[in-house]
């Protein structure tokens, strides 16, 4: 008997807070940012 699992990653959730992250900051601080946040895009492509 076969089961099926879905495991999703939090790469897509972190995406989608960058926009309220960095709100008010400076553009250098984009960079720096993104940097600290663990994503891989092939998880984000759904």
């Amino acid at each position: 008997m076969s089961y099926r699992t879905r495991i999703r990653t939090p790469s897509y959730a972190h995406l989608q807070q960058i926009p309220a992250a960095i709100r008010g900051s400076l553009v250098s601080d984009l960079i720096v940012y993104l940097g600290s946040i663990d994503f891989v895009m092939s998880d984000v492509d759904r």
